[in-house]
């Protein structure tokens, strides 16, 4: 494996050194691996770019794990790696929301600014460089023949308190941390995200309920993305008796209803409902590690952190925010005590408040408009400060 890895790197290298050779455009380009649409903060970071006349180019394709196709996938994701190659080859500013095979294995032209966006908005579980330690010696050989995370100059955190967990995670200096907060929080503020119509169209118990004057409180249930967790997979979930069929049960069906949603990769439903979405149309919101937490709090949707395999998680990968030490007023590990805590009524929203203040403090409409002005600067050559 490692054979093949370096010889693809001198391959993509050599290419990507004639590449370079021609004229930079000064566009500001978009690369991801997390899916084949815009998410969010690209579809609304673009936009403001082209309304201040800046070309912006797309380079997006998830990133597919299907073994059965290894070599069709291996084909297409060859392609898209050698576009992403001729488009930074070209551009002035690079945007990227993950881990980026050609960022991070080439040399790029000094004029080339590359800002991590991470595609979440928080972080409660560790991520990137921050899980070596969790790693086999195999994955650690291969994370470095593979540059993880290189090549950044700068990384969008949502807040002071926050910006420790993106440096460590992108090996960075907590001084390259822009603190303007993402599009995507922008779009909590304003509400973007509720979309109540679409709701009841794809989930039809919720449909009943509004058509029943809302009798039953909505439980929007959202676990963390769990199958490249070794150990952390829904199985062992149910095996252990936990789960959304367990907070079910311990809430009953007088006066709650339980709507699950998983993570996009774990689960593709069909309803094309973002968790966002459904974020809006619930009344309270019970997660373990997932950054929906901070949505959740940031747009006052009572808060409950299910946390029944805190223990695996403060082992590996490791946690961030440890919600039974950050949150306990309203963490537990089984679903009866969450039930309890959820009947108790008295919740306490100021709580909530100062818990998404300390790692979003950017919920405030402008994030947007910052990044602009960071990515203006760095195309009119001036020196980009955080």
């Amino acid at each position: 494996m490692g054979i093949l890895i370096g010889t693809a790197k001198l391959f993509f290298r050599i290419i990507y050194f004639f590449m370079k050779r021609g004229p930079a455009s000064g566009n500001v380009i978009f690369v991801s691996r997390q899916g084949d649409e815009p998410s969010e903060d690209y579809r609304a970071l673009a936009e403001t770019l082209r309304a201040d006349g800046i070309r912006t180019e797309m380079y997006l394709q998830r990133q597919e794990k299907d073994g059965s196709r290894f070599m069709a996938n291996a084909i297409a994701n060859m392609r898209m790696i050698l576009r992403q190659m001729r488009a930074l080859s070209r551009a002035r500013v690079a945007v990227t929301d993950g881990y980026s095979i050609p960022i991070s294995i080439l040399k790029h032209r000094k004029e080339l600014t590359v800002i991590q966006m991470w595609h979440a908005i928080g972080a409660v579980k560790k991520f990137g460089l921050q899980t070596l330690q969790a790693m086999s010696d195999r994955d650690k050989r291969r994370a470095k023949l593979l540059c993880m995370h290189a090549g950044y100059d700068f990384f969008i955190a949502p807040s002071e308190s926050a910006a420790r967990f993106f440096a460590e995670a992108f090996g960075m200096s907590e001084d390259k941390a822009l603190i303007t907060g993402t599009p995507y929080v922008d779009a909590l503020y304003v509400g973007t995200f509720n979309q109540e119509g679409d709701i009841a169209a794809a989930y039809p118990e919720f449909d009943e309920n509004e058509k029943a004057g809302r009798p039953l409180k909505v439980v929007l249930y959202v676990p963390t993305y769990r199958k490249d967790t070794p150990g952390h997979d829904m199985d062992k979930t149910y095996e252990r008796g936990e789960g959304p069929g367990a907070l079910r049960k311990a809430l009953g069906s007088d006066g709650y209803m339980v709507i699950e949603k998983k993570h996009p990769v774990d689960e593709v439903d069909g309803s094309g409902i973002y968790a966002e979405e459904l974020l809006y149309a619930a009344d309270i919101v019970v997660t373990d590690y997932s950054s929906l937490a901070f949505a959740a709090a940031l747009v006052g949707k009572p808060l409950y952190y299910y946390i029944y395999d805190i223990e695996d998680y403060r082992r590996s990968p490791g946690l961030n925010i440890d919600p039974e030490l950050e949150y306990g007023r309203y963490a537990a590990r089984s679903a009866r005590a969450i039930a309890r805590l959820i009947r108790e009524k008295d919740y306490d929203m100021e709580y909530e408040r100062a818990f998404a203040r300390k790692y979003v403090e950017t919920y405030d409409g402008g994030c947007t408009e910052r990044l602009k002005s960071v990515i203006l600067r760095a195309l009119g050559d001036e020196t980009v400060r955080p």
